[in-house]
């Protein structure tokens, strides 16, 4: 992408799609593992109707391989791990960090969203899923 890396990109649209890619296929290429696979797709409701589709979502999926990954544009229930929740560029912002995460696993709070549908494991997810969100996050809008 070019631009300032202090760019912000809004949640879920193209320019946050195409730096989600970049940035999830070099922490992959960085911490995965081989042989390991997994295949997601997050969906977005309400998203803004700027660049939602006409049910107001947006939606992409990423196919993990290894190292490698692969992302496409689009909703597909074909999928390890299918995970729908609000718009939200809040929780798209926050850092995660270690002791968040210890407090999150020894006293989970339950998610406030009326949308939040997940299908799969999410125990699937691998753990540095967390270096692409939090690398992500202050990119987000």
């Amino acid at each position: 992408m070019s631009g300032p890396k202090d760019k912000k990109v809004v949640l879920a649209s193209p320019e946050w799609y195409e730096l989600a890619c970049k940035v999830l296929a070099e922490v992959a290429r960085e911490c995965g593992e081989d042989g390991f696979q997994l295949s997601v797709c997050e969906v977005f409701i309400d998203a803004p109707k700027e660049f939602a589709d006409e049910d107001g979502t947006v939606s992409w999926c990423f196919y993990i391989d290894g190292k490698d990954v692969r992302c496409e544009k689009g909703n597909s229930k074909d999928v390890d791990l299918y995970m729908q929740g609000s718009w939200d560029p809040a929780d798209a912002r926050r850092i995660y960090i270690p002791d968040f995460l210890e407090e999150q696993a020894k006293n989970p709070t339950p998610p406030e969203d009326p949308n939040l549908a997940i299908e799969g494991d999410m125990e699937r997810l691998p753990p540095w899923i967390i270096e692409f969100h939090n690398r992500l996050a202050p990119h987000t809008a």
